[in-house]
């Protein structure tokens, strides 16, 4: 029945065995649909043997969570959270989501905190209530497990305060100075001279800037205890030292537009960090004011070779040295400090 369903309304997938926190989990097989219509069946099917049900929700994955606590489902679309209609439904939900939470993979675990977060932003009081309870016990349960194993990703950090914000006992907030270390150390590689090459990868800085935002609004007292800026002022300087000297290098025909549109993320992130940092504004604008043309003299360039055009090299456009012999005086950004 299963196989012949999965040729267009059921998908199955496939668990290789591994091992969690020490614990080894046997390879299983699992089901999600493809088409609505069987989801609506499933529904119907769970919702008419609350035995089967309570089964349900005490075994389900990321996907029965996301079924159970759906929105605007039904012939209407009025229907909310179909699968928990009673006390025992929700306890067992309540029980549910923290073991999820320790055995799931990172990325599951912070997309449910996501799905319960919504959940919470249509509930009725009541409602809202014991969605913030199942909130504070997966956030004590991730937390845990990451300062334990390691440091999540950004975008689990970012769902932890988002989904912790709502819960009335705010749940401590995960032990950050692993990422802080490990983010620092990324971007001091990334701008180190014999190895530069921030115009291929502004990610790294882009991603260190949502940290100093997420920390600002969620945990100031964190860039207090690791003295930002004070403290990482040099890797400030050497990221705009960086800046200017891959301006230096030359830039290959297959990697204009590429390149181009990297160095107008860093004319954003150069704006970005130092108002994050306090520091003098003007020396920034004037290095995005450089990235922002150079970006566009790439853009030109690219356009010429995707037209077949040869480029002319006695164009003073092209000449990338002026861009160098352009400086920016990087210590200007440090002289209200």
């Amino acid at each position: 029945m299963v196989e012949e369903l999965s040729e267009g309304f059921l998908r199955i997938h496939h668990e290789e065995q591994r091992e969690i926190l020490g614990m080894e989990i046997e390879a299983y097989d699992w089901v999600s649909w493809i088409h609505p219509s069987y989801r609506d069946l499933v529904i119907e099917e769970l919702s008419n043997d609350p035995t089967l049900k309570g089964h349900f929700l005490g075994n389900t994955n990321l996907e029965g969570i996301k079924l159970a606590l759906s929105d605007a489902g039904g012939a209407a679309g009025g229907r909310k959270f179909p699968l928990i209609r009673s006390d025992d439904d929700w306890k067992t939900l309540v029980s549910r989501c923290p073991q999820f939470a320790a055995d799931a993979e990172e990325p599951e675990a912070a997309e449910m905190l996501q799905v319960l977060y919504s959940a919470h932003e249509v509930a009725s009081p009541e409602k809202a209530s014991r969605l913030a309870q199942i909130i504070s016990a997966v956030c004590d349960v991730l937390r845990e497990k990451w300062d334990t194993d390691g440091p999540p990703a950004l975008e689990s950090l970012k769902a932890y305060c988002e989904a912790s914000g709502i819960c009335d006992r705010l749940p401590t907030l995960p032990n950050f100075t692993k990422i802080w270390e490990d983010f620092l150390f990324r971007l001091e590689d990334e701008v180190d001279p014999t190895s530069s090459r921030l115009f291929l990868n502004p990610e790294v800085l882009d991603e260190w800037i949502e940290l100093i935002d997420l920390l600002t609004e969620n945990e100031p007292r964190f860039l207090r205890h690791v003295g930002f800026p004070e403290r990482i002022a040099g890797v400030i300087a050497k990221l705009f030292e960086c800046i200017q000297r891959e301006f230096r290098e030359d830039v290959g025909e297959t990697m204009l537009s590429e390149v181009a549109t990297n160095t107008k993320k860093l004319a954003d992130q150069t704006i970005r960090l130092t108002a994050s940092a306090g520091y003098e504004p003007g020396a920034a604008r004037a290095l995005a004011t450089q990235l922002l043309e150079y970006s566009g003299t790439l853009r030109e360039r690219a356009k010429e070779r995707e037209e077949g055009e040869p480029p002319d090299d006695d164009d003073d456009d092209y000449d990338y040295d002026r861009w160098a012999e352009e400086s920016v005086d990087i210590e200007a950004l440090f002289s209200d400090r």
